[in-house]
């Protein structure tokens, strides 16, 4: 924000009131100022007739000195007048009075003394200090040490300007009105409350006036026809409400008044200020320092946040805002607010333009974060990183560039990260996210959602309400939440957490863990080695190609390995288990389970229950563990355990067990317990022990007990067709085997 500048600043350290008296002032002929103090000074025309005169001052405004000053003085101006040596033809007229005095040896000698310093500035214009043993450091009118009685503001004519308001404000300062340009300070740290007057309704100048730290309440009345700043240059943070006028420092409030014409700008402290804008005297808010929040009113303001990370809100009307925020290295990071708009707005900080509801006609510059009305607002971030905030209402949040924060809030949002590693959260209703490039954290929040990664290392949380989920390329992280939700990984090791609910999970490309938790879930693998595990519920995991890792868990479960070496485990209760092709490990764990091996030479373990295993084709290890299982070898050489309980070997056709090298092996065959049931080969099966007839009779059965050895002869060759061996050679009779 552009602003006038000043001639002069002065600062006064250490200064105290003490008396107050009035002043009459003559601009010499020859460019110095004569000033006359005293109390009831009368004057006609250019003569002064009456009054008490208290001293009298010359001042050169040229080399900022006194040149010869008497002050402390009380004498009747008669008496003063009488002993006044003249030089150089001066007369008794007030007008003429000479550039040097003296008075008679009854008097104290004139002397140069450091009682009164003023300072002209181009338009002749003169701040005039008095006081005693004033002393200056290094001519800058910093004082640094005396007692300031008066200040007063003179025009060119050495007239003393304000008269109208009121005559004194006795808070280190002594201010009866102010005018011309320069930048005037009002310490109140010591004194009574009383009012201050600034009327330069003369002059349309610059002037500033600046509030040091203090203890005392003050009134200003601001009447300017010009630009006028008023700050707070020693106050740590402000509560200032400038429709009713009044500005909190430091626990001591302060009022202002008038009806100025000119641009009033209030300048806020170094700290943390709350300032909220109306009323007539200020049209503009500078924000200085700290963490300010700054809110507009319904008019055409001016809002400029200064240093810190500010919030501002300009309101309804055609608004000027300016951040801090347009050097991203900066730390100091604003906040552009439409929290009050009556209809949405369209904010976009890469263009810096904002229209629709109390954005139209504002001028936005430097902004980093955007807080959105409670209608559908369409909110655009730049290359910093940006926090945009869409409040209530059906919102676009575009993050563009930088490690940006998008708010959905209330309403029907859309959240687009853009580049950087953005985070993204929808807010109550059905909300689409999409990360963009970047690691991403996305969360849905309340209702279904739809949620993208898409690039990079994506966080996805689906939130309450049945949600959609795509991670996209990169390692992903995804979390159904509530309800039934739809989780897709795509490219990359993915981790999808189903929670609650019945979900679907798909893992695609990339070594993925696929996570059901409570409820019903089913869950896909896809390519690569992918580990699946259901949790409670009667789940169905698939692992897809790749070597998996898949866990039924509690519940019913099916469990596909697909292609690949896979390892299941069914868990709790009664599950369904498939190898696929490859080689698979499979273990039923508790519950009455069935296991099938599919291709592949493959290892099928039943444990607790009552298991019915399935090798299927290959050289398969099964193994039914505790309970009475049934046991079914298939194709290929297997190698068949029971296990603990009464178990039943199924052969249902000659390519289970061929004759030869090929045969399969029943490692714990136990007499009297478990049974070989043989009625799938043929329809009538004859048992006839350890005699072999020779006679071509088709179905006979026997058992060489030498060798442990079950051959059966299907055709009547006289010859074996399918052969069984039993390690150990156990006692075997008829009634161990189910011949119809």
């Amino acid at each position: 924000m552009p602003y006038p500048s000043w001639s002069e600043v002065f600062d006064i350290d250490g200064s105290n009131v003490s008396q107050t008296s009035t002043m009459l002032a003559l601009l010499n002929t020859d460019g110095t100022h004569t000033r006359v103090l005293g109390t009831g000074l009368t004057y006609s025309g250019t003569h002064l007739i009456g009054g008490t005169i208290t001293g009298l001052a010359l001042f050169d405004p040229n080399t900022s000195t006194v040149l010869v000053s008497y002050l402390g003085m009380s004498r009747p101006v008669v008496d003063v007048l009488a002993d006044l040596s003249v030089i150089e033809d001066v007369t008794e007229d007030f007008a003429q009075l000479s550039a040097f005095f003296d008075f008679e040896s009854s008097e104290d000698p004139a002397t140069v003394s450091p009682s009164l310093f003023e300072s002209v500035d181009s338009a002749g214009n003169v701040a005039q200090f008095i006081g005693t043993n004033l002393l200056t450091s290094s001519g800058d009118f910093n004082f640094a040490t005396g007692v300031i009685t008066e200040v007063r503001i003179l025009n060119s004519n050495g007239v003393q300007l304000g008269t109208t308001g009121p005559v004194s404000y006795n808070l280190g300062l002594f201010a009866d009105g102010f005018d011309g340009p320069g930048r005037y300070l009002i310490n109140s740290a010591a004194g009574a409350a009383s009012n201050i007057y600034y009327d330069p309704s003369y002059s349309t100048d610059d002037n500033y006036l600046d509030i040091l730290p203090g203890s005392v309440a003050k009134t200003l009345d601001l009447n300017s026809s010009g630009f006028f700043l008023v700050g707070y240059v020693g106050t740590n943070g402000l509560i200032a409400d400038l429709g009713a006028g009044t500005v909190i420092r430091d626990g001591v409030t302060d009022t202002y008044t008038g009806s100025p014409t000119g641009f009033g700008l209030l300048d806020g402290s170094p700290g943390d200020d709350i300032i909220t804008m109306g009323g007539n005297v200020f049209k503009g808010v500078f924000g200085a320092g700290g963490n300010d929040s700054i809110l507009g009113s319904s008019g055409n303001d001016q809002i400029e946040g200064g240093d810190g990370a500010d919030t501002i809100e300009g309101g309804a009307g055609g608004d000027a805002m300016w951040g801090n925020g347009y050097n991203y290295g900066d730390s100091d990071e604003d906040t552009l607010a439409y929290t009050t708009s009556d209809a949405g707005v369209t904010i976009n900080l890469t263009t810096q333009t904002a229209s629709g509801g109390h954005a139209n006609g504002d001028f936005i510059q430097g902004f980093t974060h955007v807080l959105g009305s409670d209608h559908g607002d369409d909110l655009t971030g730049s290359d910093a990183g940006n926090t945009l905030r869409g409040n209530a209402g059906n919102d676009r949040l575009s993050g563009v560039n930088g490690n940006d924060i998008l708010v959905g809030s209330a309403g029907l949002d859309s959240l687009f990260g853009g580049n950087g590693a953005d985070r993204l959260f929808g807010g109550q209703d059905a909300d689409i996210l999409a990360g963009g490039s970047g690691d991403d954290e996305a969360f849905g929040g309340d209702s279904s959602d739809v949620i993208y990664g898409n690039d990079g290392n994506d966080t996805l949380d689906g939130g309450s309400g049945e949600d959609d989920m795509s991670g996209g390329n990169g390692n992903d992280r995804m979390s159904g939440g509530d309800d039934n939700d739809l989780m897709r990984g795509g490219n990359g090791d993915d981790r999808l957490d189903g929670d609650d609910n019945n979900d679907v999970m798909a893992g695609n490309n990339g070594n993925d863990t696929l996570l059901g938790g409570d409820g019903d879930d089913r869950l896909f693998g896809g390519a690569d080695a992918d580990l699946l595990a259901g949790g409670n519920g009667d789940d169905l995991a698939n692992g897809g190609s790749g070597a998996d890792l898949i866990y039924g868990n509690s519940g019913l479960d099916s469990l596909y390995g697909g292609d690949g070496g896979d390892e299941l485990s069914g868990g709790n209760d009664n599950d369904r288990l498939w190898g696929g092709n490859d080689l698979d490990t499979m273990r039923g764990g508790n519950g009455d389970d069935e296991m099938f091996g599919g291709n592949g030479e493959d290892l099928l373990a039943g444990n607790l229950g009552n298991d019915s295993i399935y090798g299927d084709s290959g050289n398969d290890s099964l193994f039914g563990g505790g309970g009475d299982d049934f046991i079914f070898g298939g194709s290929g050489s297997d190698r068949m355990n029971g296990g603990a309980g009464a178990d039943v070997f199924v052969f249902t056709a000659v390519t289970d067990s061929i004759h030869g090298a090929g045969r399969d092996v029943i490692t714990d065959f136990a007499h009297g317990v478990d049974k070989i049931d043989l009625s799938g080969l043929a329809a009538s099966l004859t048992f006839v022990g350890a005699s072999y007839t020779g006679t071509g009779t088709a179905g006979e059965v026997r058992y060489n007990a030498a060798i442990g050895r079950v051959y059966v002869d299907l055709t009547g060759s006289g010859a074996s067709d399918f052969s069984i061996d039993l390690d150990g050679a156990p006692t075997i009779t008829v009634d161990d085997f189910i011949l119809a």
